[in-house]
Formats: structure tokens, sequence, C-alpha cells
């Protein structure tokens, strides 16, 4: 998933998309987030967030018990973490 207030490089290495991210790449700002700032590391860099966020929503998911049935793939956007958070948080 790209946050909304991405740049626009990053953006594009989010989706993979190679050849924006090497036509954009000298006309970007190095963000020190990005330890590698060439092409390749701005593609490993944004596997490695998709990667960690995979897990997070997984881990959010079990945890909350959401069923292996829901279809939603963010925790962001289902019904049954809103219904748990509305729930435990309120």
């Amino acid at each position: 998933m790209v946050q909304e207030d991405a740049k626009p490089i990053h953006a594009a290495a989010a989706k993979e998309f190679r050849a924006v991210v090497e036509r954009l790449l000298p006309l970007s700002t190095p963000d020190p987030s990005v330890a590698d700032w060439t092409v390749d590391g701005l593609l490993a860099h944004a596997d490695r967030l998709a990667a960690q966020e995979e897990v997070f929503n997984n881990t959010f998911m079990v945890i909350c018990g959401v069923p292996q049935s829901c279809r939603c793939k963010t925790f962001q956007g289902c019904l049954h973490v809103r219904v748990m958070w509305i729930f435990f948080c309120n």
C-alpha cells in the first residue's frame, strides 16, 4: 500500500514501476530512510516495506480474531477489525 503523502518515486517503487523509478531518480532528493539511493535500492526498500506491512496486517488480524474468510487485505478497511476496535477502544 502506498501512503497518500508518499513521494512519487516511492509510489513508483511500491508499484514496481522500474522505468518510472529510473526517470525520477535523478530528479528526486535522496530520502534518508532509504539506505541505498539507487533504482535497485529503492525497489528493494519498497519490497521490505510491503513485507513488513503484510506481516503486521496478518498478525493484527490473528490477534483480533478476524475470520480466515475475510477478503480484506489490510486492517484499515476491514469491517471485522473496525468492530473489534469499537468494542475494545470505546
